[in-house]
């Protein structure tokens, strides 16, 4: 079973490249909600086409914030996307897993971070993506999943895993 992995950064936009992350955000005007055109055909080196089945896993990490005791709720929520799923899509998209805030270990209870790794769990299980419909968007919704999480506006790094299986 193939594994392919794809780094994106909200960090990145057309004006501040990095040899790191050449795939630019293609709407970068808030973190919440971001989309990235991505070539599956590309990234899969052709195995999408072998393989009828895809699991994702993730790591993400934002920078560090500050945030007021009241805010601490409205941080907690699902990180979506908007992969279809015969095996459990919902009315806001696929939901990839679970995001809320934690004490930066570097600095303290006086500001958070989001940090939330799923590569050693089962991960989603997601249909096939394809080059038919290429924008990847990851939202995050409040915990009451029918609201864009505004406010998270901070930029952060992901990791996605994709496992290939029949």
């Amino acid at each position: 079973m193939p594994v392919y992995t794809l780094y994106l950064s909200t960090a990145v936009t057309s004006t501040n490249t990095s040899p790191f992350n050449p795939i630019i955000p293609v709407n970068d005007a808030s973190n919440n909600n971001v989309s990235w055109n991505i070539d599956w055909s590309n990234l899969f080196k052709g195995d999408d086409k072998n393989y009828k089945f895809c699991r994702v896993r993730f790591h993400l990490s934002s920078v560090s914030f500050a945030s007021a005791a009241n805010q601490w709720n409205n941080l907690s929520g699902y990180l979506t996307s908007n992969f279809s799923s015969r095996f459990g899509s919902t009315g806001i998209g696929t939901i990839l897993g679970l995001v809320y805030p934690q004490d930066c270990l570097t600095t303290g209870t006086a500001t958070h971070i989001v940090l939330v790794n799923t590569m050693a769990e089962i991960g989603v299980d997601i249909n096939m993506p394809s080059n038919v419909n290429n924008t990847l968007t990851l939202t995050f919704m409040n915990d009451d999943t029918f609201t864009r999480m505004s406010l998270f506006d901070y930029e952060y790094q992901i990791l996605l895993s994709f496992e290939l299986y029949n």
